[in-house]
């Protein structure tokens, strides 16, 4: 076949010549005609080409390219016919390599793992190294013994494979975790296990190739339905055919962040509503496969119901749930609902504490300013209505918003500490003295809010886990908390919680610092109850930070919801700027010289230093930048830790975030590419020294 250039060559010799065109044109024709790969000639090229090529990171645009350059020519009239013998040789060799990883497993012992599927893409493999059963592969390939290998080579085999398996791939996926077991045969000889974990789902069939071609590894690839908790458990917890001293007492572990968890935390899968409710309706079956009647309904078999079911907290909530077990749920819940009729709607609230018990983890590390900071960028819930209410309320009684605010945001950073106390005191009630404070629910959370307590034997039980406290319409009665109790908690000194010794061993020293929020009558402020004293009025005055209602309320609009985003941003709004920096917590600040701040130029040098907040717009002042820039990794990881942020450790460190870094780094980026949540990463920039 003749190149472009020997054509050329050809025209011009003839030109030479004395050749005409006109004289000899079906010639030149039939010339032109040879110049023209046939089909066959096509494929020889393409599948020369394909040879050399690792398929799993082909380019058919740069291929097509390359082809053309081999064959000397670009046939535009017969593109769609190439493309087409392209995709049947990448196939076919496709289909040879299957075979021949097909063929490497074969000439190993096999351990009933199951078929290879080589079109899952998975991001979890249980990986088998089992014994060769003859000297090379198909292809001519020696096949290495697994003894050949330690665990952690075998790991390292497995991370290079994987590597090189995916070429120069831009954002190619890596090994999360991997754990090596080793288990020997009777004989004394050795196969490995590798359960691994990646990034993000793969096609294990490059790797499969990679680690025979360069280690002689063959290997067998589970793509049975499992997560990395049952690969590890297959390899670490005894079964009837897997007797526990012939498990590996010391296999290989790795992570990509350098923390593998321990195999009793690795080997158990989370657990969730969904997988308890498949473990409950296996339980049912195989009850029924063995002629036995259905398990027993649990308390813990509420959980899935009411989450699957989508079953609130609410008024009806209980009779939703029966609803649905005489529809649904069986004769064993329907039997459970009616023992448990009083207990439902507790158990409805506790599966939905289950569902979400990792944000009540997180939100456990905030600070109270934290979270109503937070607040601010919740949804509004009354369309931008609560805050002119409030402020109407707050001037109808003669109560500057200013000092309220200041006062709320005082006792929510201190918490209950003597003068701190936020209470609204009215005259004849219905002066919107509960009002103000309705949005605290919504703020922290019904489960975080301890309310006034009924009269019982155990009346502040549940307190200790409040991050706040709400007395509503409260009378320092001493029939419910005995009012020398009362002082003690309304001063912040510690106090006894007397618990129910059928349900807890020992009763509970309270030292939590919940801040409380009262309304009450002026009345009962003053008012000498039995057994009490002027001085004993005195010392409960003194421990109460005192709002006085006075104007009932006239036509008032009680559709207006209890709105936590209005409410928290009324109070940063008004509270005073001159005690701006007393209100947040004081890591939120940084000291700084402020000269001529309220006072002449000569008398500035002698003001202490004052505090500023942070910047409107969230950001970290420019003055903290400068002092956290020149942090090393470590001391970036150490500042992580101290503020309860120690979790993310590993992604800091992957990305190499020291300070200089971690001043640059947006909001944004801090979630989406170090995965904080919105609530951390306002911990961590309003917490840099």
């Amino acid at each position: 076949m003749l190149s472009y250039e020997e054509l050329l060559a050809d025209a011009e010799a003839n030109a030479a010549e004395g050749f005409c065109p006109e004289q000899d044109g079906q010639q030149a024709a039939e010339q032109a005609s040879a110049a023209q790969p046939t089909l066959e000639e096509i494929r020889c090229a393409t599948r020369s080409l394909l040879d050399s090529r690792n398929l799993y990171e082909l380019s058919i645009k740069d291929f097509k390219a390359e082809l053309y350059a081999q064959l000397g020519c670009d046939p535009a009239d017969r593109r769609e016919e190439i493309h087409a013998i392209i995709q049947e040789t990448v196939a076919e060799l496709l289909n040879a390599s299957h075979c021949r990883n097909k063929a490497s497993a074969a000439h190993t012992e096999s351990h009933e793992l199951g078929e290879e599927d080589r079109r899952t893409s998975k991001q979890v493999y249980l990986v088998t190294f089992a014994r060769p059963l003859v000297v090379a592969a198909d292809n001519g390939t020696l096949l290495q013994k697994p003894e050949a290998y330690s665990r952690e080579q075998i790991a390292q085999a497995l991370v290079r494979s994987f590597m090189e398996a995916q070429g120069q791939k831009a954002n190619a996926i890596t090994f999360v975790v991997i754990s090596v077991f080793l288990e020997r045969h009777e004989d004394g000889e050795v196969h490995y296990h590798a359960a691994v974990k990646a990034s993000g789902n793969f096609r294990f069939l490059g790797v499969k190739a990679k680690l025979l071609e360069l280690f002689g590894l063959a290997s067998h690839w589970s793509t049975k339905q499992l997560g990395y908790a049952a690969a590890v458990a297959y390899c670490y917890i005894p079964s009837p055919s897997k007797a526990l001293q012939e498990l590996d007492p010391a296999p290989f572990l790795w992570a990509a962040d350098g923390a593998h968890p321990p195999l009793w935390e690795a080997s158990r899968a989370p657990v969730n509503a969904g997988a308890m409710m498949a473990l409950k309706e296996q339980g049912r079956r195989k009850a029924a496969e063995a002629g036995k009647a259905e398990p027993r309904f649990l308390e813990a078999d509420v959980w899935p119901v009411v989450v699957q079911q989508n079953i609130v907290p609410s008024a009806h909530a209980r009779e939703d749930l029966v609803a649905f077990a005489k529809r649904s749920g069986g004769a064993a819940m329907l039997k459970f609902c009616y023992t448990h009729w009083d207990k439902l709607p507790e158990l409805i609230q506790r599966a939905w504490l289950m569902e979400n018990v990792e944000a009540h983890v997180e939100l456990s590390r905030c600070s109270r300013l934290d979270i109503l900071q937070a607040a601010c960028d919740s949804p509004c819930a009354c369309h931008g209505r609560w805050k002119p209410a409030a402020a109407q309320l707050l001037l109808n009684n003669g109560i500057p918003a200013q000092e309220w605010a200041t006062a709320m945001l005082h006792s929510l950073r201190r918490g209950r500490e003597k003068g701190s106390l936020i209470t609204h005191a009215g005259r004849e009630g219905d002066e919107g003295k509960s009002f103000l404070l309705a949005p605290l629910r919504t703020v922290y959370g019904g489960e975080n809010v301890f309310e006034s307590p009924p009269r019982s034997g155990f009346p502040l039980l549940g307190l200790e886990r409040a991050r706040i406290v709400v007395l509503d319409d409260w009378r320092f009665k001493e029939d419910v908390i005995p009012y020398n109790l009362q002082l003690l908690w309304f001063e912040g000194k510690p106090f006894i919680i007397s618990r129910p010794q059928n349900q807890h061993s020992g009763h509970l020293r309270y030292e939590g610092d919940a801040p409380v929020f009262i309304t009450t009558l002026e009345s009962d402020l003053v008012a000498l109850k039995e057994g009490l004293q002027a001085g004993d009025i005195q010392m409960m005055l003194k421990r109460l930070k005192i709002f006085g209602f006075t104007r009932k309320l006239v036509n008032p609009d009680r559709t207006i919801p209890a709105c936590g985003r209005c409410f928290a941003e009324f109070l940063w709004q008004h509270q005073k700027p001159d005690e701006t920096l007393n209100m947040l917590p004081v890591r939120d600040v940084v000291p700084i010289d402020a000269p001529n701040l309220g006072g002449s130029s000569s008398s500035s040098s002698n003001q202490p230093s004052k505090r500023l907040p942070l910047d409107p717009t969230g950001s970290t002042p420019e003055a903290k930048r400068r002092l956290h820039c020149s942090w090393t990794l470590e001391e970036v990881i150490q500042f992580l830790h101290t503020i309860g942020l120690g979790h993310v450790e590993a992604a800091f460190r992957t990305n190499a975030v020291d300070g200089q870094f971690l001043s640059e780094l947006s909001a944004e980026e801090l979630q989406s590419e170090l995965g904080l949540t919105v609530l951390q990463v306002k911990k961590l920039l309003t917490r840099l020294p």
